[in-house]
This record gives C-alpha cells, structure tokens and sequence, in this order.
C-alpha cells in the first residue's frame, strides 16, 4: 500500500522497478488469493485442505526473490503467473486441470528462480 501511495504522488516513472514489482506482487496476492467469486461454485467456497495448499503455492510466489530490467518485463511476468493462479482458482480440486495449472505455475517458480535475478524469464509456463 505504501508503494501504491508512493506511485500516486511520483508516478509509475518515479518509481523503481523493484517497488513495482513488489507492488504488483501486493496487488497478485489480493487478486488471486483475498478476492473469491462467489458466483463459481469451485472459487465461491474451498475446502481447508485446498485453501492450505493454494496459500502455499501463493507464498511460494510472492517470496520469490527476482529482479526484472524494466517495469515492462515485471508487469508480463507478474501478470502471467497471476493468470495461472486466477484459472486455477476455478479448476476443481483433485482435477486433472487443477494438477495440469499447477504444473504451469511450478515451472513459471522454477523459471524465474533457475536463473540470475536479472536475466529470469517471462514466457515460461506455456501449456
């Protein structure tokens, strides 16, 4: 939130991409993990069990300690694996498709984490 603020004032511009990545990563974790659908009966309600083990994956992204060359190539990176993690959000739990999403998402983690901060990725987790 403080980072948000910050942009408020300074702009997108004024602001380094480290901080932007982290405000992303703020923004993945309500997006992905606070808000529910509560029209989609897989989202709208979850088990403890799987609640537990989505959390950990979601932790497992936003520790991830990487550093992209620019605000462009964080808000790619940021946005795919947001997006594996939303569509996993609806896949039924013990699915094929949730097991097939969580490959996806392991290796966008792999990914990002196998190489040097700066040089990491963005396209990784292709179906």
């Amino acid at each position: 939130n403080e980072i948000k603020q910050m942009m408020t004032v300074v702009g997108e511009e004024g602001t380094t991409t480290s901080d932007f990545t982290v405000m992303l990563k703020a923004e993945l974790f309500d997006n992905v993990y606070l808000q529910q659908n509560a029209y989609d009966d897989t989202d709208g309600a979850s088990s403890r069990e799987r609640q537990i083990h989505v959390f950990g994956k979601v932790s497992e992204v936003l520790h991830l300690e990487v550093s992209y060359d620019d605000k462009t190539v964080s808000r790619k990176a940021i946005f795919e694996v947001q997006d594996l993690l939303r569509n996993w959000n609806y896949a039924p739990w013990g699915s094929d498709e949730f097991a097939a999403l969580e490959v996806r998402i392991d290796a966008w983690i792999e990914a990002n984490r196998a190489l040097p901060a700066a040089n990491a990725p963005v396209v990784t987790a292709s179906a």
